[in-house]
């Protein structure tokens, strides 16, 4: 027997859920104008050394997410023209079983966003994912 429900998720899309006779959970969008961009950084910043810059034209929300191989926090920086970049907030690490994890969500997200390392070098795993 499978069961299907309607509902808006937390977009305002209209889904429809629906669970098959195995118990497993689909999930398939009905109306779906976003879009959504998955873009991965590996890298290794030395200390004081900033990232390429992500552009968030256009966008309204950016999830930042990954891990490092330090227990040390990054810096976020903000620009509205790509050139002129400001600090402006924190990304904060949480130490999982030694596996020190980002994940940040930013609504309305400036033009441009980089990352800065304040502290000693670290390499890096971060995923920005855009999306409308």
């Amino acid at each position: 027997m499978s069961v299907k429900i309607k509902a808006k998720n937390a977009n305002n899309i209209l889904q429809t859920l629906s669970c098959d006779n195995n118990g497993v959970l689909n999930t398939n969008s009905i109306f779906s104008f976003q879009k959504q961009t998955l873009t991965l950084l590996n890298i290794t910043l030395s200390q004081n050394q900033d990232s390429a810059s992500i552009d968030c034209r256009g966008y309204r929300q950016l999830r930042i997410w990954g891990y490092n191989n330090t227990n040390n926090n990054l810096m976020l920086e903000f620009s509205d023209n790509g050139t002129n970049f400001f600090r402006m907030s924190e990304l904060y690490n949480l130490d999982v079983g030694g596996i020190h994890k980002f994940n940040e969500l930013i609504d309305c997200p400036p033009k441009y966003v980089r990352i800065s390392n304040v502290n000693a070098q670290m390499t890096m795993n971060l995923y920005f994912v855009l999306q409308s």
